[in-house]
């Protein structure tokens, strides 16, 4: 799913808007954290869920190949779609996109 953004206000910056609906009413539910040297096997996962955290060494769901990511999984409010915003460093260059 591509990636956009809609208006840009100076306070606060630009509006992700929902890959389906084009909605900017997205609201973050979970975070998922993974941190790891370079093309290590395990690392440190931290999951932020219903205001609660838990931490484990499971790197499956990394966005990374070989490095550090991030997962945001968000809930649209005007349609159905759970759209997750990925953030990952690979070779230096850092990438965002929904999955």
């Amino acid at each position: 799913m591509a990636l956009t953004f809609g208006n840009r206000d100076e306070g606060f910056g630009s509006e992700l808007v929902c890959p389906n609906c084009g909605s900017s009413h997205l609201h973050q539910k979970i975070v998922d954290v993974y941190e790891r040297h370079e093309d290590a096997r395990t690392g440190l996962h931290a999951q932020i869920k219903d205001n609660k955290s838990i931490t484990d060494a499971n790197m499956t769901e990394n966005p990374s190949p070989r490095r550090q990511g991030m997962l945001i999984h968000f809930n649209c409010e005007e349609c159905t779609t759970s759209p997750t915003l990925k953030i990952f460093q690979h070779k230096g260059t850092t990438y965002m996109d929904f999955q």
